[in-house]
């Protein structure tokens, strides 16, 4: 995901909710405020899951999959926001191998990546941080859950491709 400005308010209200409801608790308002901003990109979501995938077999699947939509704890979204604004922060990528391969997917359509201007600034980010690199691949008309997507044999094809043009040297 993008860094996200609002992350640091969440970090707060996570802490504010925690207090009064502790680390385990599930936030409706948490879910909303983070999430819930997903569908809201969608045109004409028929779920509140859309977000998730083009593919309404693939939402009907997770709508009734007991292990799926579960959702996240207080304690889970205080740290993904602290994820977030770390992430964000070129002098945190400190004692890492910037001479690694890196690979970017995503689905053009996944809301979490915050577009174009999102995925242009994760990957500044990590130009910042030193990384040399940085293969970006984007598919259109996949979300967020891009290996389960009706297009995902190209998705595996790509990274089986990534991992066999690594030059052993530069395998981690």
């Amino acid at each position: 995901p993008n860094y996200q400005i609002g992350a640091r308010f969440g970090i707060i209200t996570a802490n504010v909710i925690q207090l009064f409801r502790g680390p385990k608790y599930k936030s409706k308002l948490l879910s909303s405020l983070s999430i819930g901003s997903f569908n809201k990109k969608i045109k004409n979501p028929k779920t509140d899951c859309d977000w998730i995938s083009v593919s309404e077999e693939n939402i009907k699947s997770y709508l009734e999959d007991p292990y799926c939509g579960i959702g996240f704890t207080c304690s889970a979204f205080n740290d993904l926001f602290h994820l977030v604004v770390l992430m964000h922060q070129v002098k945190r990528y400190q004692n890492v191998n910037q001479k690694m391969n890196l690979l970017l997917l995503r689905g053009i359509d996944d809301p979490c990546t915050g577009g174009e201007k999102g995925s242009h600034d994760s990957y500044q980010i990590l130009v910042n941080a030193g990384f040399k690199s940085i293969k970006q691949i984007d598919y259109p008309n996949m979300r967020h859950e891009i290996l389960n997507e009706k297009e995902n044999q190209k998705v595996y094809q790509d990274i089986l491709c990534f991992y066999q043009e690594l030059d052993e040297s530069n395998f981690v």
